[in-house]
């Protein structure tokens, strides 16, 4: 019995310290992705305009 005692308590713990973590991480992040590419614009164009090509 002492045995599961100390195991919840341990559980206890750690998901208390990963609460007390979460209150000072930033909540707000951003993903960007950029492609570049050596193309004209009308080259670029004449190919999107195209559904197939999408």
């Amino acid at each position: 019995m002492k045995i599961l005692k100390k195991i919840g308590i341990v559980l206890l713990v750690l998901i208390g310290i990963v609460l007390i973590i979460a209150l000072f991480i930033d909540k707000e992040f951003k993903v960007t992705c950029t492609v570049e590419i050596d193309h004209s614009v009308e080259e670029v164009y004449d190919y999107a305009k195209y559904l197939k090509n999408q």
